[in-house]
C-alpha cells in the first residue's frame, strides 16, 4: 500500500506539468490572429446599395461619408464576363483623371486588411488600356503604375483582386488615393471595390 502511495505522489508533478503544458499551448493558439467579418464593403461607382451573390452587403460610395473626393465620375462597365464572380461590385466603377481619395475615419487602431477589386471594362468610352496608376495611403505605396488591363491579360483573367495588410494609426483614419500616372497620356485611375477589415486576436 505504502508502495502504491509513493507512485502516485511521484506522478503528480508530471500531471501538473502536463496541465501546465495544455494551457499553454492553449494561450499561444489563443493569440493567433484571424479576419473578423469584413466591416466595410464599398461598391465604387454604384448609385445604391446592393448585395453580391454570396449574399454579402455591398454599400454604394455616392452617398457614403467615406467620399471619394471625385463624385463626378461614375459609369456601369459597357461590357460584362461570366467569369465574373458577382455582378457586384464589377459592373460599376468610379474614375479618376486625377488625384482622389477615399477616407475612411472610422476604423479602429491596428493592422487592417485591404482588398482592391478591379473589373478592366470599358466605361463611358473610355479604354481601359490608358490606365496606369497609383494607389497610396498615407504611409504606404500600395501599386505603383499599376495596370488592370495588362496584369488580367497576363493572368488570362477577367478581373483582378489585389490585397494588402496595413496599419490605421491611432487616429482611425485611413485614406486611399488614385493617381493616374503622369508618365502616360491620356491615363486615368479606377476601382470597383473596396473591402476593409480589422485583424484582431481570438
Amino acid at each position: 500500500c505504502l508502495r502504491k502511495m509513493k507512485e502516485s505522489t511521484y506522478s503528480l508533478p508530471q500531471l501538473m506539468l502536463s496541465i501546465f503544458c495544455l494551457l499553454l499551448l492553449s494561450s499561444i493558439v489563443g493569440s493567433t490572429p484571424f479576419f473578423k467579418p469584413v466591416s466595410i464593403f464599398l461598391n465604387c461607382g454604384a448609385s445604391s446599395d446592393s448585395v453580391d451573390d454570396d449574399k454579402r452587403p455591398w454599400t454604394n460610395d455616392s452617398t457614403t461619408h467615406f467620399g471619394p473626393s471625385n463624385l463626378q465620375s461614375s459609369f456601369a462597365a459597357q461590357t460584362s464576363s461570366a467569369e465574373l464572380p458577382s455582378v457586384v461590385p464589377y459592373q460599376t466603377a468610379r474614375i479618376f483623371t486625377f488625384a482622389s481619395s477615399y477616407n475612411f475615419t472610422t476604423l479602429s487602431k491596428g493592422r487592417h486588411f485591404v482588398r482592391l477589386h478591379f473589373f478592366p471594362a470599358v466605361y463611358n468610352g473610355r479604354d481601359p488600356k490608358n490606365a496606369f496608376f497609383s494607389v497610396t495611403t498615407e504611409l504606404y505605396n500600395l501599386l505603383n503604375n499599376f495596370s488592370p488591363a495588362i496584369t488580367a491579360l497576363a493572368l488570362s483573367q477577367a478581373y483582378i483582386m489585389r490585397e494588402f495588410f496595413v496599419t490605421v494609426p491611432s487616429s482611425g483614419s485611413l485614406t486611399l488615393t488614385f493617381t493616374p500616372s503622369l508618365s502616360t497620356p491620356d491615363s486615368l485611375a479606377f476601382i470597383n471595390g473596396i473591402e476593409i477589415a480589422i485583424i484582431v486576436p481570438f
